[in-house]
């Protein structure tokens, strides 16, 4: 049974009680593609899960997952790097197998691994700077005194800059139109126009270079096995369609196309995903796959206890700023 979205706007009004995250949560089922009001939608979540998609009171709760305004996406956009960034090594290289992959792997420290903001100051209205770093859990992240960004070690992909520009929701039809300009290489493979037009189409929506050269390879990856499903190959356009099927919430064949040829390996690379991050968009995702992180521009990190009599560890819930 599918729901129509006037009802979802009057369920979320019971269940959340801040109007700009129902007003948020409601519009993302119309920002689907060309969804209007009295559309049917495969479920009044936020996300897929293995409850009765046709109640809300099932929907697991959002926690600190957020869609962001233009506000919050301007303050990260404004922040300097300072010292390194993870960068291919060697610089120049690719990292995908299928496109002869000449990357050394990026290292880990291991499953529970975050990446963490190490801000100028505490201030908000003076914070300008920051440095990044990979910490082997969210515990001793927050001891550091740092602010996670996104489970997972940082990559090419986890700065503050390309950040802001993970948190657009219109990035999902703009990257398929930067992928489109690989479309000519699917019949003149020696094109030597297309991989650095689409690298300065990913630059053009903000992406630092290395992160914008890795969406470029990404699409680049997925091309030949997900050409026939993602492209028209007459008019060079995409032709992806709605994220999620109406009726059953799956992803479209384009969408669960790129994920199996080139999700796990972008991944690895950017450090950042939008669901590593928090970030909601208006492709459903199964609930667990996003993480319970808030991104906050004046966040301050929160240390744990300290000192006293030693405690036994706990281990780590998840990568939960509290902010």
């Amino acid at each position: 049974a599918c729901r129509k979205w006037i009802d979802i706007v009057e369920d979320y009004e019971d269940i959340f009680p801040n109007a700009e995250a129902q007003a948020l949560l409601a519009l993302s089922l119309i920002g689907r593609g060309d969804l209007a009001p009295g559309t049917e939608v495969c479920t009044k979540c936020w996300c897929v899960h293995d409850g009765d998609l046709d109640d809300i009171h099932d929907c697991p709760h959002l926690g600190n997952r957020e869609y962001y305004d233009d506000d919050v996406i301007e303050k990260f956009a404004a922040l300097t790097l300072v010292g390194d960034k993870p960068t291919f090594d060697p610089p120049g290289c690719q990292p995908f197998p299928l496109l002869g992959q000449t990357c050394e792997t990026p290292p880990t420290l291991g499953e529970n691994a975050v990446c963490a903001f190490i801000y100028d100051t505490n201030t908000c209205e003076e914070r300008t700077s920051y440095r990044m770093k990979t910490y082997e859990n969210a515990w001793h992240a927050k001891r550091d005194g740092a602010v996670i960004t996104h489970e997972g070690d940082c990559g090419v992909c986890s700065s503050a800059q390309d950040l802001a520009v993970n948190m657009n929701q219109t990035l999902g039809p703009q990257s398929a139109l930067c992928g489109a300009n690989l479309a000519p290489l699917a019949t003149d493979p020696t094109n030597p126009l297309a991989i650095p037009k689409t690298i300065a189409c990913f630059v053009g929506l903000g992406f630092s270079l290395d992160c914008a050269t890795l969406w470029t390879y990404n699409a680049l990856n997925s091309l030949a096995p997900c050409i026939d499903v993602c492209f028209d190959t007459a008019s060079g356009q995409p032709t992806v369609g709605l994220p999620n099927d109406p009726d059953t919430c799956t992803l479209n064949e384009c969408f669960q196309c790129d994920e199996n040829f080139s999700g796990a390996i972008f991944a690895q690379y950017s450090g950042r995903t939008r669901r590593r991050s928090g970030i909601m968009t208006v492709t459903l995702r199964e609930c667990e796959s996003v993480a319970n992180i808030g991104q906050d521009p004046c966040a301050i990190a929160r240390r744990p206890p300290t000192g006293g009599k030693k405690k036994k560890k706990k281990k780590s819930g998840g990568a939960n700023n509290g902010a």
